[in-house]
């Protein structure tokens, strides 16, 4: 669980928009436009949403509405002007601010989404399960960025509070026993990173993310075996997920990076058990589905040294420090100019 955008629980938010709906009285021709929404037909319902407020320019929900569509078609700028706009309206509406924490959370910006989602919590008035869960994966996220050991485990306590506050919103989410258990595993604490992937496992066997954090288990445990065969499980339950054509923009960004990270598991699995192809084919494979990650470069360099191809070797890392520095990760600049030094 490197780089993860987690995609967002699609139910939740149908409850969150019907409740807005509901306690507004709204029209049926808006309803028609959550009916729309509901289905994945973003440009319908952004064609009814627009017509309502041709007669209603003051509704924050309606304006929250367009946002979120947007947002699941990709078109971020679209998406951010219009949540903006809700929130001009009613600086309170936690499903907008929610929703321009996701914008922050994709953009990078892990400062101003942390704002946003703290600001949703307070003011949503049901499920604050996935600005928990987004906090959780932030805090993960920047552990991972982090060469100060006291601030590494303070950002994985704090992932793992929020985590714990999610399935305290939803016990029946397989996805937040998958994340806990990541953490106490780079907490060290083995016995319970098992003990949350074992419940994951019995609420959703077919949960794609538990192959993967298992896959990277049994990496550790250097059991390469049973590493590769739970990449090889998640890759596949990952590319059946991609096949689904109403995939919103955060859902198929999401499984594109856990996609990237199974595919980087097993390469460097590959490496391990001395198939260098089977480990440029895997390398190769996760840069094409995220082609500005760090990692897989230096993956792709460790195939071409260990193939004695060290003028490509040095290529690929000076490409790796060049990502890593956009990104400000501090710990794989400092591995990759020492790299450098000696290569």
């Amino acid at each position: 669980m490197c780089y993860t955008i987690k995609s967002m629980r699609k139910r939740l938010l149908i409850v969150l928009i019907t409740f807005c709906l509901l306690s507004a009285g709204y029209s049926s021709f808006l309803e028609e436009g959550v009916k729309y929404f509901q289905n994945n037909r973003w440009d319908e319902a952004i064609s009814a949403f627009k017509d309502y407020l041709k007669t209603n320019p003051t509704d924050s929900q309606v304006y929250t509405y367009l946002g979120i569509c947007y947002f699941k078609k990709g078109n971020l700028s679209f998406a951010k002007s219009n949540l903006e706009k809700a929130l001009s309206i009613d600086s309170k509406n936690g499903l907008a601010e929610l929703y321009l924490g996701r914008f922050y959370y994709v953009e990078g910006n892990f400062n101003s989404a942390l704002a946003q989602y703290e600001k949703a919590i307070t003011h949503l008035e049901t499920s604050k399960k996935l600005a928990y869960q987004d906090c959780g994966n932030i805090y993960y996220q920047l552990a991972h960025k982090e060469l100060n050991p006291l601030n590494r485990q303070r950002y994985l306590n704090l992932s793992l509070d929020n985590y714990q506050k999610a399935i305290r919103e939803d016990a029946s989410d397989a996805n937040l026993y998958v994340d806990i258990g990541d953490v106490f595993w780079e907490l060290a604490d083995k016995e319970s990173a098992l003990k949350y992937y074992r419940k994951a496992k019995d609420l959703d066997p077919s949960l794609p993310a538990l192959y993967n954090s298992l896959g990277f288990v049994y990496q550790q445990s250097s059991s390469l075996q049973l590493a590769e065969e739970n990449y090889i499980k998640a890759i596949k339950l990952y590319e059946e997920k991609l096949k689904d054509p109403l995939l919103s923009f955060d859902e198929k960004k999401g499984y594109e990076a856990e996609l990237l990270s199974c595919y980087f598991g097993a390469g460097v699995v590959a490496i391990g058990r001395g198939d260098l192809e089977k480990a440029l084919y895997c390398f190769t494979k996760a840069n094409k589905l995220v082609p500005n990650d760090p990692q897989v470069y230096i993956g792709l360099a460790t195939v071409y040294e260990k193939k004695g191809d060290k003028v490509k070797a040095k290529e690929l890392l000076v490409e790796a420090l060049n990502f890593a520095q956009k990104q400000n990760n501090t710990i794989l600049i400092k591995a990759l100019e020492d790299k450098l030094k000696r290569i």
